[in-house]
């Protein structure tokens, strides 16, 4: 049973994350996927650990007064990756919480993949140095946002149809958690990049793409 983890802050992210969710569940009925977001993602079946509402804010002041609940939700997550630890979390944009999050899902072992980039390539460029420690597969949506990854040696795929989002964190869980034929579980090790999975996923993305022309 695949167990993704999600989270999302804000209505853009909530709707990426739902489309997600949905094909998730079609591909994989049994998935439990659980996290951070809002209306749309519990609606596309996601159990939500915290709603967002409230959380995306501008200016100074804003901020400063949504800090107590950010880090109650961020202590949350973390509280519920470890007492049942998913296969992949899915951090959907929103950097300024999701870069803590996905911190925290390294020290813990999960591997973390990062759907819909941050504007890197507009502003703030050192935090692509940031990701490269902390993200092991980026999920872009503008074909340009290749570039920017692979030249700071990120794995990343350019992903433009939901189904195809959808297969690759199924991969991703299908690597973390395979059955032999004795009935033995085995849990694959994961090195600081998922080099297997993300030539697996190249190879799987090209055939999806093939076969919904």
């Amino acid at each position: 049973m695949p167990k993704v983890l999600i989270s999302c802050g804000e209505t853009s992210g909530d709707m990426y994350a739902a489309a997600l969710t949905t094909e998730l569940m079609r591909l994989a009925p049994a998935a439990r996927v659980t996290g951070l977001g809002g209306d749309r993602l519990a609606a596309a079946g996601a159990r939500l650990v915290s709603h967002y509402r409230g959380l995306s804010v501008t200016g100074l002041v804003e901020a400063l007064a949504v800090l107590p609940r950010s880090w109650a939700i961020y202590r949350t997550l973390v509280a519920a990756m470890r007492r049942d630890r998913p296969d992949v979390v899915v951090v959907v944009d929103f950097p300024d919480f999701n870069f803590r999050l996905a911190a925290a899902a390294r020290r813990l072992g999960v591997p973390v993949v990062y759907y819909v980039s941050p504007q890197v390539w507009a502003w703030r460029r050192g935090r692509v140095r940031t990701l490269a420690r902390l993200v092991d597969l980026m999920l872009v949506i503008f074909p340009f946002e290749e570039a920017v990854y692979r030249e700071a040696g990120i794995p990343v795929e350019f992903v433009g149809r939901k189904r195809v989002i959808a297969i690759v964190i199924l991969t991703i869980t299908e690597f973390r958690c395979t059955g032999i034929d004795n009935g033995v579980t085995v849990i694959a090790v994961l090195e600081s990049r998922l080099q297997g999975i993300a030539e697996q996923i190249s190879i799987t993305i090209g055939i999806c793409r093939c076969s919904d022309r």
